[in-house]
């Protein structure tokens, strides 16, 4: 259901891209085709409420949705894709292991006498790293995650690096409330 409501979304960005050739193409029916975003979204919030519904009947499911949106940058939508893409988050052996599957860890690329290069390793689902890297955005202006981007910036690190920075402690501190039930300092 996580993966159908993101369908739809990207379905909805989609028809929006097309409506100034339509305005063009078809000027008469412009009217008609003007509504279908908005019958997207109110489809998505459909499904997601649904989504939410079953997540209820599963005590142990929805108090892990609820201990996601502790975080920083978490809410209900990302907690949902968090959940939809991970799946139990228990069967990760450590906060590193659970991170390492988002993709958000950093990774070492070399070829013969090339330096080397790093990067994420984006091994896991990018739906998942999608969701971190949003939460990243919004948990980056509040603290300890301002703190963290602004030292990296200032020694010199690009935006982006930060952010992802901040994405991969979110992905950390999203094991930590879920299985250990609480963060703890060396998680943030």
């Amino acid at each position: 259901m996580v993966r159908f409501a993101r369908g739809l979304v990207a379905q909805r960005v989609a028809v929006l891209n097309r409506l100034h050739a339509w305005e063009y193409a078809w000027p008469d029916g412009l009217g008609l085709v003007l509504r279908v975003p908005e019958v997207l979204a109110s489809l998505r919030r459909e499904v997601e409420a649904i989504a939410l519904s079953l997540l209820e009947t599963d005590p142990e499911a929805w108090r892990h949705f609820q201990a996601l949106q502790v975080l920083p940058g978490v809410g209900p939508s990302i907690a949902l894709t968090i959940l939809g893409y991970s799946g139990d988050l228990r069967r990760f052996r450590s906060a590193r292991a659970y991170a390492a599957y988002t993709g958000l860890t950093p990774r070492l690329y070399q070829s013969g006498q090339l330096p080397e290069r790093a990067s994420i390793s984006r091994m896991g689902p990018s739906a998942l790293r999608a969701a971190f890297w949003m939460a990243a955005l919004s948990a980056s202006r509040v603290e300890p995650y301002a703190s963290l981007v602004a030292r990296l910036v200032q020694s010199g690190k690009p935006k982006k690096l930060a952010i992802t920075a901040v994405a991969n402690r979110l992905a950390r501190a999203a094991w930590s409330v879920v299985v250990r039930g609480g963060l703890d300092k060396w998680e943030l």
